[in-house]
């Protein structure tokens, strides 16, 4: 579906002489790209209100994207999949979290089994988005950087015994889900390399 509107929308842009005919799959790849990341924030927007957190969903990704993009991870094979995947890996943290108290000891735990992950595997390349020698080292630091930065905070709140505020639980719960995406991604291509041998 995301394919065909963006197709039409290209389509549209020619005929209105904005770009060129040779530029259409240039333009639907771009288009695709944003209408996903619409969908995708929209469900996490119905997920939350359904929830009863309406603006949980921005601290989940304020935690998500900088870390996926610097760390990499687990790419779907289409939209439609990338945004269910999102969606329920959403969802399942806003249960739990309105429905379970999670000691603060836990996110320091979590967060250091984040950074081994990031200093372990960070950045995991995508089949058809190598990363340049330069490009890597600068995401593996900033990936670390953010990792270590978010084990800090989780570690100072542990010291100084203060409670951890929901919009921060979920922050964490973001930066942990690119993790898991990082290691889906390792398990995956570890699978694929196996099975090519």
């Amino acid at each position: 579906m995301l394919q065909q509107l963006s197709l039409k929308i290209a389509n549209q842009m020619v005929s209105d002489q904005i770009i060129h005919e040779g530029q259409i799959p240039v333009y639907k790849y771009g288009l695709e790209l944003v209408l996903s990341s619409i969908a995708g924030i929209l469900a996490l927007v119905i997920v939350s209100f359904i929830g009863g957190e309406p603006f949980w969903w921005m601290s989940y990704l304020v935690g998500f994207v900088p870390m996926r993009l610097t760390g990499g991870g687990y790419h779907a094979g289409s939209h439609r999949s990338c945004i269910a995947l999102f969606t329920v890996f959403y969802a399942i943290n806003l249960f739990i979290f309105n429905f379970f108290i999670i000691p603060k000891g836990t996110w320091v735990i979590i967060c250091a089994v984040n950074v081994l992950i990031l200093y372990i595997f960070s950045p995991v390349e995508a089949k058809n988005k190598p990363l340049h020698v330069v490009k890597r080292k600068k995401n593996r630091k900033r990936s670390l950087l953010l990792g270590m930065l978010n084990l800090s905070v989780a570690v100072g709140l542990l010291i100084l015994q203060n409670s951890i505020p929901s919009w921060l639980i979920l922050y964490f719960a973001g930066s942990t889900m690119a993790c898991v995406s990082i290691m889906l991604a390792v398990v995956i291509n570890t699978f694929r390399k196996e099975r090519q041998s």
